[in-house]
C-alpha cells in the first residue's frame, strides 16, 4: 500500500491500537497492512503518543536510575572518610612555605591558601606529588 492515502477507518483503527500501549509499530503494521515506517510517520503526523515506547523508556529509565543510585551509594561508602580536615581553618591558611603564584616552582603544591584573609593569593608550596602535596592531594582526589 505504498503511496496510497489512508482511509479514515484505518486512522481510527491506528488510534485504537496505539492507545492500548502494548503493541509495537511492527505489530500494528502487521494488523493494518501498512509498513512499519508508515505507521510511525502517521502516528507522528496525527500526534498519537506511543505508549509502547513510553513504557519501554520508563522501565529502562527506572533501571538506569536504580543502577546509578546503587553506584553512588557504593562510591559514597568507599570514600566516606573523616572530612574534618576540610573544616580545619589551619589547613587553608598559609604557613611559612606559602608562595605567590609567580614564586611557585614546578614541584610546589598549588593548593590555594588564605593569607591575612585574602583567599587564593597564596599557595601551599610544600613539596608536591603532581599538583598538590600529600595532604591536599587526599582532599582533591577523594
Amino acid at each position: 500500500m505504498v503511496g496510497k492515502p489512508w482511509p479514515l477507518e484505518k486512522e481510527e483503527e491506528l488510534r485504537k491500537l496505539a492507545s492500548y500501549g502494548d503493541l509495537s509499530a511492527a505489530q500494528i503494521s502487521a494488523k493494518l497492512g501498512f509498513s512499519r515506517n508508515s505507521i510511525i510517520a502517521k502516528m507522528q503526523r496525527l500526534q498519537i503518543p506511543s505508549k509502547y515506547n513510553e513504557k519501554l523508556l520508563a522501565s529502562s529509565f527506572k533501571k538506569a536510575l536504580l543502577k546509578e543510585k546503587k553506584k553512588r551509594n557504593m562510591e559514597k561508602k568507599k570514600t566516606c572518610k573523616d572530612l574534618s580536615a576540610l573544616h580545619d581553618k589551619s589547613f587553608y591558611t598559609g604557613g611559612s612555605d606559602s608562595k605567590t603564584m609567580f614564586d611557585l616552582g614546578p614541584n610546589d603544591c598549588r593548593w590555594p591558601v588564605e593569607d591575612n584573609g585574602k583567599v587564593a593569593t597564596m599557595f601551599c608550596a610544600k613539596k608536591a606529588i603532581g599538583s598538590y602535596c600529600k595532604e591536599h592531594a587526599e582532599i582533591a582526589y577523594q
